[in-house]
């Protein structure tokens, strides 16, 4: 386990390296990535619609947290995978509009990581893919 955490830090550090600390960053986010319901396009639509209704229940009544931001997140990924970038943006939005509101666990310092997955919906799908496929994932 101890060479895994390793060599997964080597890997995001290599990321950052590459790409800067930013998207290095984002990227880092992805490696494990890898949902219970697998990484089928019809089980990633359905865990995103899924967790969809609780994000935006606790968007609703303004009871957001970490664990919905990590959901946001979850749902940003799946919708890369799926090349939907309505979607990424639809995610991303809600990611820079909570993560300053929400304390503790480092989200207010992920709001350059939303804004760039914002502006660059279209890049990150393609990164994530291209990520995934190198970790032999998809």
């Amino acid at each position: 386990m101890e060479v895994q955490l390793k060599l997964r830090q080597a890997f995001e550090s290599g990321l950052k390296a590459e790409f800067g600390s930013v998207v290095g960053e984002i990227l880092g986010d992805n490696i494990g990535y890898f949902p219970r319901t697998g990484l089928e396009p019809a089980a990633l639509t359905n865990m995103r619609d899924v967790d969809g209704i609780k994000i935006e229940t606790a968007v609703t009544s303004r009871n957001v947290d970490g664990g919905t931001l990590l959901l946001i997140r979850s749902n940003t990924t799946a919708s890369a995978l799926l090349l939907d970038v309505v979607e990424i943006q639809r995610w991303a939005s809600l990611g820079l509009e909570w993560c300053q509101k929400v304390q503790g666990g480092g989200w207010p310092g992920t709001e350059p990581e939303w804004r760039w997955i914002l502006e660059h919906a279209e890049e990150y799908s393609n990164l994530v893919i291209e990520l995934k496929k190198f970790l032999g994932h998809v």
